[in-house]
């Protein structure tokens, strides 16, 4: 009659989640041909589950003053990086009403350095993830041409801190 009866390990979890006030533990089992929301969806760093100011606080204790190191790619993940939409305010704000070079600049910048992906990014601008590492490229090239326009980035960059 195997399965029938529960496990020591089982009896001393339900135990301890009735000892701490917590609800039944939820087994794999149970949730067999169930809806149910990823227990992943909420990890950061594919390493550590929990609320933002927990990250925060062992980013802060345990990561902070590591320098990026080529070995350690997950570190990455820890930088603070803007957001596409702040990139596109900032850049606004540096490159004044020219539309155009407002919209490179800030696909440029989203593609460099907000750490998002290019699917997303291209949602953002309507149009392809290939659009966007195109788009990207070109500005480079025009970038290195001209030193106007390397200037307003770098200052784009600092207002950012990145």
């Amino acid at each position: 009659m195997r399965g029938v009866f529960p496990s020591a390990f089982s009896l001393l979890t339900f135990k301890a989640f009735e000892h701490h006030g917590c609800p039944s533990p939820v087994f794999v089992e149970d949730m067999i041909g169930k809806e149910y929301a990823n227990p992943l969806q909420k990890t950061f760093g594919s390493a550590i589950l929990g609320t933002d100011a927990f990250i925060e606080e062992i980013t802060q204790t345990h990561i902070a003053g590591i320098e990026p190191d080529r070995n350690l790619p997950a570190l990455r993940q820890f930088d603070a990086r803007p957001l596409p939409e702040v990139i596109t305010d900032t850049v606004k704000s540096v490159f004044g009403n020219n539309a155009k070079l407002v919209r490179n600049a800030s696909i440029h910048i989203c593609h460099k350095y907000s750490g998002v992906k290019l699917k997303e990014i291209g949602q953002l601008f309507a149009v392809r993830e290939s659009a966007i590492t195109e788009a990207s490229r070109r500005f480079q090239l025009k970038m290195e041409q001209e030193k106007e326009l390397r200037e307003m980035i770098l200052q784009v960059k600092r207002i950012l801190k990145i």
